[in-house]
Order: C-alpha cells, then sequence, then structure tokens
C-alpha cells in the first residue's frame, strides 16, 4: 500500500504542479527527495512522514483551495477593470482620431477660405517678420506671383513700406498687437492705385506666435463713398435751392434736419433746430395766440397713421415770437420694412399769397360793384335826364324870370350835371376808365370845391384856399379830379370832429432827377401840386402802412368805405402822377397830389357862345323807351325844335308803331335797355319793315355803347343819358343831314 501510494506520488505532483503551477514546485521537489530518503531510511518510517506529509498537504490543499478561490475572485475583478479601462481607452482614442478628423476638417475649410477669401491675407511670423503664407487675392490684387511673396520679410516688399517701414515698427506691431490704416494708397505692378484697409493681428498657432495681416480691397467703397458724398452734396444743392422750407422729424417730433428756406422763414440756425421738438419751437399756437395741443397737430397725425396731410389754414411761429400763415403737406418716412421713421414737411409762407386771395377778393367785389354800378347808373341816368331836358325847357318857357327863379333853375341844372357826372365816375372807378380829358384849370377845380365845403362842412371847420394867380393848367377829367379833392375833403372833415382848419392849396413844382425818392412813380418835369392839409387827429405809423389799401377804414361801421383814398392814388395815376402824405398822430395831415403839367397852355376860361340850336321842319321820329318821364320830356323837347314825334314803351309797341308810319317815318331814338324786347331787337325788327331807317341808340349803361355792335346794328350814333336838350337836338340833326334823309330812303 505505501508502495502504491509512493508510486502515486510522481503524478499527484504533476497534478499539483499542473494546478497550482511554480508556487507548489518546490512541494513537488520536496516530496521526491523524501522518497529517496524512505529508501534508505526505512518503509515504515517513510510511510508515516508520508501520512503526516499527506495531512499537511491535504490543509495545505484546502487553503490553497481557499486562497485559489479568492486569487480567481481578484483576477476576475482585475478583468473587470482592465475591459472597463480598455473601453474608457477605446474612448478616448475615438475621440482624439474624431478630433483629428475635425481638425483635418477645420483646416481644410480654413484654407477654402484663405483661398476663397475676397480679402488680402499675409500669414507672418510674429518672431521674424517673414511671411509664410499669402492667400490667392491679395496675389491678384496686387500682380504678384506667391513666391515673390514667401519668405520674404514684409517689410522688404515696397508696397508695404508705409505700413511696416522697418524692423522698429514691426517690433511695435508685435507689442501693441494691432494695427489698422483705414485709408492706405497701395500700387500694383501695372501701376494701378489701389484704396485698401489694412488690418494687423497677433495670436498663437500650435504654441507658435503667428501674426495675420487683412488688406481690403476699398476702391470700390471709396468710389461708392464719393457718389455717395455727391449725392449727398446734389440734395443738399436742391433742397438748399428750394423756396420751400423742408424739415424732417423723428417718431418722437425732434427735427433731424431742415433746409435753408426753412432757417430763413423761421429765424433759427441750423443747429438750434436739429434735435429739438418741432411742435413746441414753431408750431404751438394757433394764429389768434390760443395753445395748439399736441394731440390735435396734424403732422402729429402722421407720425401715428403714416396719411399724408395737406394744410393751409394754420400758422408757423418765428424764432421772434411772430407768426405767418402756412401752406404745408407732411408726408411718412418708411423703412425697408414699411415701419414708419419719421416724417417731412414741406412749407410755404402765403402771406403773399394770402395778400392776392384778398387782393382778387377785392376785385370780385369792384367787379361786383361795377355791375351792380352799371345798372343803378342806366335808372339814375334815366331819373336824371328829364331834370336836364326840364331844366332847359324851363329856362325857355319862362321869359324874363326873375333873378330868384332863374337861380333855382340853375340850380336844378347844376345838380343834374354834378349828379350825371357822379354817376359817371362811379362807373368809372369801377370799371377802371379813363374817361374823357381836356384841359383844366385848377383854380375852378378849387373855387368849387370852397363853396361845397362852406355850405356842407360844420361850421367848426375854417376853410382856406390858396392858389397863385399863374398856375399851370393840366391836361386831365374835371370829373375824376374833382373827386380827388372831394374825397381828401372829407377825410380831412372826419379828422377835425372838434373843428379845425382846412386848407385847399395848388402851386406849380418842377421835379428834378434828385426828387424822385417822393415817389417810385416820380418822374422829372413840371407838375402841378395840388395839397389839402387839416389840422385833425393824424395818422399812427401803423395807419399810414395800410393808408391806400382798398376797403381800408378807421371809421365806424357805415360811415366809411375805404375805397376814398385807393380811389384817389389811382386816379392820380392814371394822370401820371402820384400821391404823398404827411401826417403825425395829433399833428394834423398834408395829402399832396402831383399830376403832370401843361406850363403853356391855357385853360378856357369862359364858355365859347355856342350857335342857336337847329330846328326841325316836320320830320317824324319815333322814340322808345320805357320809362314814360323820359318819353315826355324828349317828346316836349323835340317837338319844341320843330319835329313830330310818336312814341313806344317797348320794342313790341315800337314794331306796331312803325308799321303804322312806313311813309313817313324818319327816325327812330330808341333805349338799348328795355324789358322783354331790348334795344337789338327794337332795331332787327324794324329795320325788316325799313331797312335804311336811321338809328340812334341811347343809354344810361356803358355797356351798351359797345362800338362792335353798334356798327354791326348799323346805328348812326349814341346818345349817353342823361342828356341835355342840346345833346338831343343837335345829333337829331347831324344824324339826318349826315344821313341826307328823305322819304323814299326809307323803303
Amino acid at each position: 500500500a505505501g508502495l502504491a501510494e509512493f508510486d502515486k506520488l510522481p503524478g499527484q505532483v504533476i497534478a499539483a504542479t499542473q494546478r497550482h503551477g511554480r508556487q507548489h514546485l518546490l512541494w513537488s521537489v520536496a516530496i521526491a527527495a523524501l522518497a529517496t530518503l524512505m529508501l534508505g531510511i526505512g518503509w515504515g518510517f517513510v510511510l508515516r512522514l508520508v501520512r503526516q506529509w499527506r495531512a499537511a498537504m491535504e490543509r495545505g490543499n484546502e487553503q490553497l483551495k481557499l486562497q485559489t478561490v479568492q486569487l480567481e475572485e481578484s483576477n476576475l475583478n482585475l478583468d473587470h477593470q482592465v475591459v472597463l479601462r480598455t473601453v474608457e481607452l477605446t474612448g478616448k482614442i475615438a475621440e482624439i482620431i474624431q478630433s483629428e478628423a475635425r481638425l483635418r476638417g477645420s483646416e481644410a475649410q480654413y484654407r477654402r477660405l484663405f483661398e476663397a477669401a475676397k480679402d488680402g491675407i499675409l500669414i507672418l511670423n510674429a518672431e521674424t517678420g517673414v511671411i509664410e503664407d499669402v492667400n490667392p487675392f491679395l496675389t491678384e490684387l496686387l500682380g504678384f506671383t506667391r513666391e515673390q511673396f514667401l519668405q520674404k520679410k514684409v517689410w522688404e516688399l515696397g508696397f508695404f513700406k508705409n505700413l511696416i517701414a522697418n524692423h522698429e515698427k514691426f517690433e511695435e506691431l508685435k507689442r501693441d498687437e494691432y494695427v489698422r490704416y483705414e485709408d492706405l494708397p497701395l500700387e500694383a505692378t501695372d501701376g494701378r492705385r489701389i484704396d485698401v484697409e489694412f488690418v494687423s493681428n497677433v495670436y498663437e498657432v500650435n504654441g507658435a506666435r503667428v501674426i495675420q495681416c487683412n488688406v481690403r480691397n476699398m476702391t470700390e467703397r471709396k468710389r461708392n463713398e464719393r457718389e455717395l458724398k455727391q449725392l449727398h452734396r446734389r440734395h443738399e444743392l436742391i433742397l438748399n435751392s428750394v423756396a420751400e422750407g423742408i424739415h424732417g422729424i423723428d417718431l418722437q417730433g425732434n427735427i433731424t434736419f431742415e433746409n435753408l428756406a426753412s432757417e430763413k422763414m423761421l429765424g433759427w440756425e441750423n443747429d438750434d433746430l436739429v434735435g429739438r421738438p418741432a411742435h413746441a419751437l414753431m408750431h404751438h399756437s394757433h394764429a389768434d395766440g390760443s395753445p395748439y395741443p399736441v394731440e390735435e397737430c396734424r403732422i402729429y397725425a402722421t407720425l401715428r397713421d403714416g396719411v399724408s396731410r395737406h394744410v393751409n389754414d394754420e400758422v408757423f411761429w418765428r424764432k421772434d415770437g411772430t407768426s405767418f400763415p402756412v401752406e404745408y403737406v407732411t408726408a411718412p418716412k418708411r423703412d425697408e420694412s414699411g415701419a414708419i421713421r419719421g416724417a417731412v414737411v414741406t412749407f410755404t409762407d402765403i402771406t403773399e399769397k394770402k395778400l392776392l386771395e384778398a387782393k382778387f377778393l377785392r376785385s370780385q367785389r369792384m367787379e361786383s360793384l361795377g355791375s351792380l354800378a352799371g345798372g343803378i347808373a342806366h335808372d339814375l341816368n334815366n331819373a336824371l335826364a328829364p331834370i336836364l331836358m326840364s331844366a332847359e325847357l324851363l329856362k325857355q318857357v319862362i321869359k324874363d324870370p326873375n333873378p330868384g327863379v332863374g337861380r333855382i333853375i340853375d340850380t336844378i341844372h347844376s345838380s343834374a350835371e354834378r349828379g350825371a357826372g357822379m354817376v359817371k365816375q362811379i362807373l368809372t372807378f369801377a370799371r377802371g376808365s379813363a374817361g374823357e380829358r381836356g384841359v383844366v384849370q385848377p383854380k375852378h377845380l378849387i373855387q368849387e370845391m370852397i363853396g361845397l365845403t362852406r355850405h356842407s362842412f360844420p361850421k367848426t371847420i375854417q376853410i382856406r384856399a390858396d392858389v397863385p394867380s399863374n398856375i399851370w393848367t393840366l391836361l386831365g377829367n374835371p370829373t375824376q379830379l374833382h373827386q380827388i379833392l372831394l374825397n381828401l375833403c372829407v377825410n380831412a372833415r372826419d379828422a377835425m370832429p372838434a373843428g379845425g382848419t382846412l386848407t385847399l392849396a395848388a402851386g406849380n413844382v418842377r421835379l428834378k432827377a434828385t426828387d424822385t425818392g417822393l415817389s417810385p412813380d416820380a418822374k422829372p418835369g413840371p407838375y402841378m401840386m395840388l395839397a389839402v392839409t387839416d389840422t385833425g387827429t393824424g395818422m399812427t405809423p401803423e395807419v399810414r402802412a395800410r393808408l391806400f389799401e382798398a376797403f381800408f377804414t378807421t371809421k365806424e361801421p357805415g360811415k366809411g368805405t375805404g375805397l376814398g383814398l385807393s380811389t384817389v392814388r389811382n386816379i392820380a395815376k392814371e394822370h401820371g402822377g402820384f400821391l404823398t402824405v404827411d401826417s403825425e398822430a395829433g399833428k394834423g395831415t398834408t395829402f399832396k397830389v402831383y399830376l403832370p403839367a401843361q406850363p403853356g397852355a391855357a385853360a378856357v376860361v369862359a364858355a365859347v357862345a355856342r350857335p342857336a340850336l337847329p330846328t326841325g321842319s316836320g320830320e317824324l321820329i319815333l322814340v322808345v323807351d320805357d320809362e314814360a318821364s323820359i318819353r315826355s320830356i324828349a317828346t316836349q323837347t323835340l317837338e319844341a325844335y320843330g319835329y313830330r314825334v310818336v312814341t313806344a314803351n317797348d320794342g313790341a309797341q315800337a314794331v306796331g308803331v312803325c308799321a303804322q308810319h312806313l311813309t313817313s317815318l324818319q327816325l327812330l331814338i330808341t333805349d338799348m335797355d328795355m324789358p322783354f324786347m331790348d334795344g337789338k331787337k327794337t332795331i332787327r325788327a324794324i329795320r325788316t319793315l325799313l331797312p335804311r331807317l336811321p338809328v340812334i341808340a341811347s343809354s344810361g349803361s356803358d355797356a351798351e355803347s359797345n362800338p362792335a355792335v353798334l356798327k354791326e346794328l348799323d346805328v348812326q350814333a349814341f346818345l349817353r343819358k342823361p342828356f341835355s336838350t342840346d345833346d338831343l337836338i343837335r345829333m337829331v340833326h347831324e344824324t339826318l343831314r349826315e344821313k341826307g334823309f328823305n322819304l323814299s330812303q326809307t323803303l
């Protein structure tokens, strides 16, 4: 058994060795040595020893198994950690690979950008200044090859000599790490001048410091800037050359710009306005001075709703606190998206326009007055004509009247003539016609005005005359000159409510070239000067400034029309003269009227005796007029001078009367302004019966005296109402004589 067990020892040693490896190798050697010893000592002892050793081995094996299990567990833990570390390292390796791929992609992208950049790029070694890289844009821009750049120091390149002229400048660049040139001219190989922007930065790449220089071609930009400046100058020139004021405002209502016209109209300098609120400066109040709330401002309304507005009923205020009427247009300013960013206001001072409108309205009023005056004049002339002819007939009827009756008849006649003259003057003023003119003796005008004023003005006003005996005559319209004196005298009377002295004077004046400062209308030459002086209230400078405006008056409503002085000035101008005024508040007024004189002419003082009025031979005359008084007095007058008369009160009746007297009718006198069938229709109708019947047309209105119309009607004469006996009889006689009329010619 011992040998059997001994025989198994080598196998056990081998198995143990296989199980435990090198750790049990010593045990195997010990067993072999023991076996050798047993051969020499004895098997019994050896067997005991073996059993003991086996027991010890078994105990050792148990411990060894336990250690083996612990070692296997430790190996498992170690394998797990190895796996985890391997995974971790694998991830890091993958990240490194990805980073390297990204870096290569970034480098490729950078290279593409570098190669495709539209700016020139230079890469310099920050320590040596040697050019390490250059992109194609810069080489093409300057006309150099890549090789001409590389491995050269930047200050060795001539076109950069103004940038980094020497090593000292390069050191300065390294220290500051930034340099910028905005307007740098470079010269290409073909001599072209290129404006560039040059920017350099210092940074690190892979632990090494490099300098990147960016060169941007600014030629196109500079050209655009120059064009933009030129465009801005043109716009500024246009803005400053227009007569309208223009300014811009932002969304807060602050002024952003203004043109020269705006500065002049508002009295502000550009720097005083820009950045300040427009409404508070120039638009804060209405014309009457009442506040204009910004919420109601139509300019600000455009900022809110973007709607353009045209306004012509507001005022702007100047820096000095005065206002002026404006017409303005406000339009919104929008950006590319259409959002409102402000407004532009274009305005015009319409003071002159308002004055022109007022003059136009006055002109229309005068035109209306002219039309009204024409109608009134016709009626007044119809009323005055019988008075004139009746007074003349009375002188003939009443033989050797007593002086009192004769004076009454003369007064009636002169008053009617004066009334006719006044009506004519109204028409002359309203229609602007000059009227008939002749040689006028100023002494007679003043004497007549003295007589009129002494009888009609208050007794508290003393009236004086100062007229030299050698006063020059003038060529003018007596009625209009009488109107000048009358208007000035009436104004003088009204200026002396408590009484005073009214002086009418005349004088001869020769104006020299140095005297033309009296008036813009003054010219060198001989003048007759009429002066009207009062000791009344005088005038303030404000009143004098508006003195000759039509319809301007300082009198109470109903006591003045405001036409008196404007009429005086207009008449003076029509006569080639002018008017001056000298007045001071509380010290009276003197008006002087200068009219071109005729030193060598003389007015007819005494009326030349006219030949006796011719008489008729029983010629039959048809008188047509819608006024019964005119028909009656005309009939009496014509019959008194040997004519036969038939009458009609309108055109239809006139045609019937004509038909009854076809073989005897020799003259037609017809009013041109009649109801139903007027004078023109009457003449045409009667001409169908008597084609060659002579015609005298009559009217109190100038509108009916149109020569073209009278010629078309073949009218032989026009008798203006009111007419005198002398006018009527002589015109009838001359018409019949000039026509060479006889009865056979009427058929």
